[in-house]
């Protein structure tokens, strides 16, 4: 294993040596000179904006094969299973540690339900013209972003492609803004009551910041009621906010 790692790290400084080599100014300079190690860092930079360009563009490919209907329906499938897991955890005669099952299901409940909210918005947009136009004049996300000649050639001025790279530098857990924004691309009014489902992100937070604990130092409590009841509360909302966009999908 360690003979890949030692060839695949060699290969690496092949290749950055070779790049620097082609831009400097003189080829007597060695890796000691402030121009060698000024381009090994441009270098460095190109290599991380190559991988930023591969997970953009893997993503939309993705989003183009999974439409919002097939997003919706792993997520259910992935917050069952959770709850299953809980379940099957916490009814063994001598759990590990309730605590800490508890706490797992719990904080990953509620990522599975931010990645389905940014899944979906952003799947809307690949998929629905409407949505994308919505998108691109109502989210301020969106029309105050400034992109780069370089990132205009590469998505060949993709609009879509371009949404989406915008929206998915938004964070998801303040659930409010995320309505807001699908009333925005949707283009109608969602009714939908987020009191308990902002509580659980609330806690959620605490569970994955503070370890359990409040901002005033106290234990949050989570029995497995709690829990299974949070997975409800989560299956509930995304299953209005799916209704509403397939009665608008239906309607357009």
């Amino acid at each position: 294993m360690s003979s890949i790692k030692e060839f695949l790290f060699e290969e690496q400084n092949k290749q950055a040596e070779k790049w620097v080599r082609e831009r400097l100014s003189d080829q007597d300079l060695t890796v000691e000179s402030d121009e060698w190690q000024s381009l090994l860092i441009e270098y460095s930079a190109y290599q991380d904006h190559l991988n930023d360009e591969y997970e953009w563009v893997s993503e939309i490919n993705w989003l183009k094969e999974n439409g919002s209907g097939d997003i919706y329906q792993n997520f259910m499938t992935e917050l069952s299973n959770v709850k299953e897991f809980a379940k099957h955890s916490l009814s063994h005669p001598i759990p590990l540690d309730e605590n800490l099952i508890i706490k797992m299901c719990y904080s990953f409940s509620v990522q599975l339900l931010e990645a389905f909210l940014g899944d979906t918005i952003k799947g809307l947009i690949s998929e629905n013209n409407v949505y994308l136009n919505n998108a691109i004049e109502r989210l301020e996300q969106i029309r105050n972003t400034k992109y780069s000649l370089f990132d205009l050639s590469k998505s060949g001025v993709d609009l879509s492609g371009l949404a989406i790279k915008s929206v998915s530098e938004v964070l998801f857990h303040k659930i409010d803004k995320v309505m807001e924004m699908y009333e925005k691309v949707l283009g109608c009014k969602i009714n939908i009551d987020t009191t308990k489902v902002k509580s659980i992100i609330d806690i959620r937070h605490d569970i994955v910041h503070r370890n359990g604990y409040t901002k005033d130092n106290e234990v949050i409590v989570i029995l497995p009621d709690d829990l299974y009841q949070a997975i409800t509360e989560i299956n509930h909302l995304a299953n209005q906010l799916q209704k509403i966009i397939e009665a608008k999908e239906v309607s357009n």
